[in-house]
Order: structure tokens, then C-alpha cells, then sequence
């Protein structure tokens, strides 16, 4: 182990071809080099909102004042709104956007006026999710390295 301690870049192919571990002990030798490395830094489960009642996913844009943009008071206050998955600081003509799931249209109505109440948002522009073709889970610029040694 000190091999890949002394050098943290040390491909893991090579490491594979200079050591004697089976798939199972190198997988879980390079799933705590990620996790050590701060590659991983958690792990989540994939849940049906559906299946809960959640079937209104939508995108809210959000306009705010200069004085605001996007501070780390308003990046709290948003995310507290329990119904907010992700809120994320943004270029172009709006400034914030806040990924929501609901459970209907009069739950985002409220969501939309709790947000445009506050006297930083400026305004508010929602769209409605219609269909989700990909979703941020199945992103992995890994798929394949930890298998074939790449």
C-alpha cells in the first residue's frame, strides 16, 4: 500500500499489474482512494418523488437584487424551502436557479410566492418539468475505469 500512498496518481492499471488483489479488494482499495482523495464525497439513494406523491418537478429561475446576488444568507434561506432539491448560482439574465419537486400545481404556487416575497428576488420565472430524460445520477465520467483498469 505504500506504493500507491507515495505516488496518490499512480494509475490503477498499473497498480493492478504490481499487485496480487482479486476484482473485489482492488474495487474496494479504489473506492477508499476516492473517498480518501475527496472524489467521493457521499453517498445518496435515488428516490421515486412519484411514488411519495411528488409528481411536479420544475425549474425557477430567479432574478435578485445586486445587493444579494446569490450571498450565502440567500443560498440558505432558498435551500431551507424544503421542496428545493438543488439551488444552484447561474450566468445570464437570471442569477439563481432553484430545482424544486412538488406535489402539485396549487404546492408550487406557494413555492413561487414564498421565493417572490423576499425582498432580494426581484422576479421569478418557472418552468415545468414534462418528462425527465437523464438524470444527474447516471453521470460517470468513471464508467469503465474501476472495472477495466484505466
Amino acid at each position: 500500500m505504500t506504493k500507491t500512498e507515495a505516488d496518490a496518481t499512480t494509475l490503477y492499471g498499473s497498480f493492478r499489474r504490481s499487485m496480487t488483489l482479486n476484482n473485489a479488494g482492488v474495487v474496494v482499495f479504489e473506492q477508499k482512494v476516492l473517498e480518501n482523495g475527496s472524489v467521493i464525497i457521499k453517498y445518496s439513494v435515488d428516490i421515486d418523488y412519484s411514488k411519495l406523491g411528488y409528481d411536479l418537478h420544475a425549474i425557477i429561475f430567479l432574478k435578485l437584487t445586486h445587493k444579494a446576488h446569490m450571498s450565502w444568507h440567500v443560498a440558505k434561506e432558498l435551500g431551507n424551502i424544503p421542496e428545493v432539491l438543488a439551488l444552484y448560482s447561474i450566468t445570464g439574465d437570471y442569477d439563481a436557479v432553484a430545482i424544486v419537486k412538488t406535489k402539485n400545481n396549487e404546492s408550487l404556487a406557494r413555492i413561487i410566492q414564498e421565493m417572490g416575497k423576499r425582498d432580494y428576488v426581484i422576479n421569478t420565472y418557472t418552468n415545468v418539468v414534462l418528462y425527465a430524460y437523464k438524470h444527474s445520477y447516471e453521470f460517470n465520467p468513471f464508467n469503465g475505469m474501476m472495472t477495466t483498469g484505466l
